[in-house]
This record gives C-alpha cells, structure tokens and sequence, in this order.
C-alpha cells in the first residue's frame, strides 16, 4: 500500500485514466485501445499507445515543456528520415505524441550514425530555438564535487572559447538510449533539449557512449569531416577533448542532482581515466 491507502496498481489506474481523458478531449479522434507505461525517461513519462492513428508514443512532461525542440523536430522529420514524427503536443498539459519507433536491433554501426547525425546539424531550425552556450555553463559549474577535474576543466575552457566555431542544430544528448535501430536504419529520439550548439558536443557525447578509444576518436572525426567533404581539422583532436570533458562533467553533475548517482558513476571512470 502506498500513501492514503491507494495501491501502486490504482495510483496507476487513476494515472491512465487522467491521460486517457487529456488525450480524448485535446485529439477526440484518436481512439485508445491501450496504454502502457514504458520504463525509459529520466526527465519525462514514457508511454506506450495502440490508438487508432497506430501506435504511438506519449510523453509526459515533469518540468520543462520543450516547445521550440518538438517544432523543430516535426519539421526534421518531414525534411528527413532520422527522427520520428510528432503527431501533437499541448503546451498547458505538457503532452507530446510521436509515432513510435519499435526498436529491431541493438547492435549500432557509428558510420551509419555519423551519417544520419550529419543531416540534423544540416537542419536550419527556426530561430526561436535555444542557442547552448557550453562555454559558459561550465563556467558556472560548482567544481567541488569535482576537483579532480578542475585543472582539465580549466583547460577546456581556454580551448573551447580559444579555438574556432562550429556552430550547427544539434541533438544535444547523444546518449546510446537516444539512437536506435529500427527497420528503416538509424533514428535519433528524445530532442528535448535540442537547438543550437558546437557540433563537437554531439561528437563528445557519441566518444562517450560508444566508449570509443582515443584511435577510433580520430577516425570518427575524419569519417565525419569526409562525410561533409571536408578535411579534418588541425584543431579537432584537441577540442574534441575538450567539449568530452565539458560533456562528462555536465552529464555527471545532471544525474547526481537528481539522484542518479548509478548512471553517474560510469562517467566519473571515464572522466577520471581522461585528466589524469
């Protein structure tokens, strides 16, 4: 039993019955045949429906409502085929409905990633959607927790505001959870906190999941910068260290303030095994 006497199980109930009557009066014509919760978001509520439209993703905003994010990807995924479809949102309920994506494969090939990653940081989103400055939220960072890091974060910085810009519409949370297989190839999902961004963020956070070695870093930057018939920048080994301990260190100190010290600790390895 859980508070006042209501089980998990009606709590639950209660909780599907509420979406169930959201989703009715703001899309009448969908019908529900079923929703489930899905196990997966840290930021949101994740649910899974069999409607009359197909079926269906539904997330449930807990705070931020990422309207300029979910405008830009309706618009991604009508101008390419590497996210899916946003079929509504509502901006008071913080309500969003994408088609789902059924995942067929966990087994990821990093060049076919590069490939699908280069057509979202050639999407020109429309300009109310949110610049990320790095540079100046590392700046603001409480090093405390971190000291071991402070003198690589230091030179992070003086490379990320010292070097050249490379400024594209990015995902901006390349975790491997956000890039699925699925029958058509490569998606990349959850764009909540998508706008625009050096594209060596993106490119840090794929270093990070796929826990590339410091050879495999130097050919993902060549294959990304062939892909765009572009040679490799002199600067790129460099700054992709840097915005890599940028990422790790925002990305640690995320799920440590909210609680998810587990999903935390495998970075601060990563992080340790870089600056020492």
């Amino acid at each position: 039993m859980s508070v006042a006497g209501v089980s998990r199980l009606e709590a639950y109930e209660m909780k599907e019955r509420a979406l169930r009557a959201k989703l009715t009066s703001i899309k009448p014509e969908l019908t529900i045949y079923q929703l489930k919760p899905l196990n997966k978001g840290l930021s949101n509520d994740n649910f899974w429906l069999d409607s009359s439209l197909g079926p269906l993703l539904l997330k449930s905003y807990r705070s931020h409502f990422p309207l300029s994010a979910l405008k830009a990807q309706q618009r991604l995924a009508i101008e390419t085929q590497v996210t899916q479809p946003v079929i509504m949102w509502h901006n008071e309920e913080k309500l969003a409905l994408f088609a789902f994506a059924p995942e067929t494969t966990k087994s990821l090939d990093l060049d076919s990633v590069l490939r699908c990653l280069l057509e979202i940081h050639a999407f020109s989103a429309d300009i109310e959607c949110e610049t990320l400055d790095i540079g100046n939220l590392l700046q603001e960072m409480d090093m405390t927790p971190y000291s071991f890091a402070e003198q690589a974060l230091n030179w992070a910085q003086n490379k990320i505001s010292s070097l050249p810009k490379n400024m594209a519409f990015c995902h901006n949370d390349l975790v491997k959870d956000n890039i699925i297989g699925v029958a058509q190839g490569i998606k990349f999902i959850d764009f909540e906190y998508a706008g625009y961004n050096d594209i060596f963020f993106d490119l840090a956070a794929l270093s990070s999941s796929f826990k590339l070695t410091t050879a495999q870093q130097n050919d993902m930057l060549d294959a990304y910068f062939s892909h765009k018939q572009l040679s490799t920048p002199e600067y790129a080994t460099d700054k992709l260290l840097a915005y890599q301990i940028g990422y790790l260190l925002l990305s640690i100190q995320w799920y440590e303030n909210r609680g998810y010290v587990e999903l935390a600790a495998p970075l601060r390895l990563q992080l340790q095994r870089l600056v020492v």
